[in-house]
Parts: C-alpha cells; sequence; structure tokens
C-alpha cells in the first residue's frame, strides 16, 4: 500500500492499545471464521498471534483502508470511526493546523 511506515507503525501500535483481554476468544474465533475465507489477507506475522492480527486490521482500518477483514473486525469489535472520520467530525478551526504538527515528516 502506499501508507506511510511511521503513520502504519502508530496505527498498529494504538490498535494494541485499543485491544484488551476480554478480547482473547472473540479474537481467536473471528479470525478463524475470517481465515478460511481470507487466508490471503493475513499476513504471515498476523497469523502466528491474534494479538498482531487485531493490531494490524485495526491499523489498516484506522487507516481507511477498507477489505473484508477491515469490515469484519470493526462488525464484531465496534470500531465505528476510522481515524479519516473522527477527524473530519472536528470543526475545521479546531483540527490540527500546520503550526501544530512536529517539524518534518511522519
Amino acid at each position: 500500500n502506499t501508507t506511510n511506515e511511521n503513520l502504519y507503525t502508530i496505527m498498529h501500535e494504538l490498535g494494541h492499545t485499543a485491544d484488551s483481554y476480554k478480547n482473547d476468544k472473540k479474537r481467536g474465533s473471528v479470525r478463524a471464521l475470517l481465515t478460511r475465507k481470507n487466508k490471503e489477507l493475513f499476513s504471515k506475522y498476523s497469523r502466528t498471534n491474534t494479538k498482531e492480527t487485531y493490531a494490524e486490521v485495526f491499523a489498516q482500518w484506522g487507516l481507511g483502508e477498507p477489505n473484508a477483514l477491515t469490515e469484519a473486525y470493526s462488525k464484531a469489535f465496534g470500531w465505528d470511526l476510522s481515524a479519516a472520520e473522527y477527524y473530519e467530525k472536528f470543526p475545521v478551526d479546531e483540527r490540527w493546523q500546520p503550526s501544530m504538527r512536529p517539524i518534518g515528516s511522519l
């Protein structure tokens, strides 16, 4: 994809913080169900650990990359607002301005 690697990493790690031990059983059953139908959408890394699957799919979803996994996970785990949609809900005068951004690029 064309997503900046640093931004993807931030969203991936945010996915880990959004996850919970309460999701342990659910993560496994959701992934098992989806793996049968969409194995090619899972990375080799995410197939090793359901927590990594959750974080990878969360990052894709949060960065606005719709696919069968992001749709299924967002429904299963109650994700209802992507980062882009969240940003759009702010009034224009409350959004990040260039002067608020760190120097350099992500």
